[in-house]
């Protein structure tokens, strides 16, 4: 049994990658933050729709993996954690690097853990539906409107920036917050996801050109709900 599925992202990634957001500017389109503001007519600023395209998928590469993936998903049952491709572009402070222990050890057989360089945290707690963050930049360089960045399981994007210097930015997002947020929450620039649903149940079924390999697109929709560890399928 799994609450939700976190996508190989080394292993399987799409040649084509559309973030997907959907600003909803049709009111009869729009969707509501319902079940957590109690407020069902309050209306969403967007929602996000990820487009994964051609994802090469290999019988001598990760064809085993991804059949694994369809598996345990069982069309639209699980929710899947998906990562934000924002090719480099995030306010790096440093290069990602292999680390240690504090001690200098590391684990057995020579792994060690990977530093993103980057390090953001929540500087002052608000509750869902604001769109407001303040953000305290622990190693983080100059951020500016378009960036994107995850707290917890839901992903944000950056409109506009009211305030910053060297260790503080007060930003506004889009969508809304989908969860109240706490001060030292991560905020997580280098390395966003968002959790997602397929759209089509049968999505992870594909062609294969002589059962050897194939390329799936495949359509997801943003869970907005707050995420819920005893979520089990």
């Amino acid at each position: 049994m799994v609450s939700y599925i976190e996508w190989p992202r080394e292993l399987i990634s799409p040649r084509h990658y559309t973030p997907g957001f959907d600003p909803q500017t049709n009111p009869q389109d729009r969707m509501s933050l319902t079940g957590r503001l109690g407020n069902g007519s309050a209306p969403g600023l967007g929602i996000w729709r990820p487009r994964f395209s051609e994802v090469p998928v290999h019988q001598r590469i990760n064809q085993s993996a991804f059949d694994a993936l369809a598996a345990q998903m069982n069309g639209r049952d699980v929710h899947v954690l998906l990562p934000f491709y924002h090719f480099g572009k995030y306010p790096k402070g440093s290069d990602p690097v292999d680390v240690g222990f504090a001690n200098g050890m590391d684990f057995d057989g020579g792994n060690r853990f990977v530093s993103t360089g980057t390090t953001a945290l929540v500087a002052e707690n608000a509750f869902a539906g604001s769109t407001t963050v303040r953000i305290s930049k622990v190693a983080c360089a100059t951020i500016i409107p378009g960036h994107a960045f995850s707290i917890g399981r839901h992903l944000y994007q950056i409109r506009f920036v009211d305030m910053q210097n060297d260790s503080t930015a007060q930003v506004r997002i889009r969508p809304e917050l989908r969860d109240d947020i706490l001060i030292r929450d991560e905020v997580e620039f280098a390395r966003p996801w968002v959790m997602a649903t397929l759209v089509e149940g049968m999505g992870m079924d594909f062609d294969q050109q002589f059962g050897r390999y194939g390329t799936p697109s495949l359509q997801f929709i943003e869970n907005t709900a707050p995420f819920d560890p005893d979520h089990e399928v």
